[in-house]
């Protein structure tokens, strides 16, 4: 298991500090959308990195401040990896194909589209991201012991 210390300031670069050290956020894919499937996807990652040893167990014998130092640094890694490239893909993908076929379809008109476009896009990322938050918390080995 990652430190919870760890764990805590990776999610406090990125979520508070909208800071990335490896992945430059500027080239990343503009997606109309509520922020809150974000969040909620960046608390099912911060809970899946703290379940999981992402060190080898040759750093268990190394000093405590050099080990948690090396754990903050994996850890803002695979959460920008997860974050920036594959959520943000994803995010796009939903994105762009409720809008394709919304208006290919012509489900909707393109005013209404333009007018709702945070909402409609926002009911498919929402409940993606529930639904990747209590699946990572149902097999967590953390949060089972815990509440199930």
């Amino acid at each position: 298991m990652a430190s919870i210390e760890a764990v805590l300031v990776a999610g406090f670069v990125h979520l508070f500090l909208r800071f990335a050290l490896y992945i430059d956020p500027r080239i990343k894919l503009v997606t109309p959308g509520p922020e809150m499937p974000t969040y909620i996807a960046y608390v099912a990652l911060l809970a899946l990195i703290y379940d999981n040893r992402i060190l080898p167990r040759q750093f268990n014998y190394m000093s405590p401040i050099f080990k948690c130092i090396c754990e903050t640094a994996m850890a803002i890694f695979l959460l920008e990896i997860s974050v920036l490239v594959f959520w943000r893909s994803i995010e796009h993908f939903i994105y762009l194909s409720v809008k394709s076929v919304l208006l290919y379809l012509k489900i909707v008109s393109l005013e209404t589209y333009a007018n709702h476009e945070t909402l409609m896009i926002g009911a498919f990322t929402l409940p993606l991201a529930t639904v990747l938050l209590f699946t990572n918390i149902k097999w967590c080995r953390t949060f089972q012991s815990n509440f199930f």
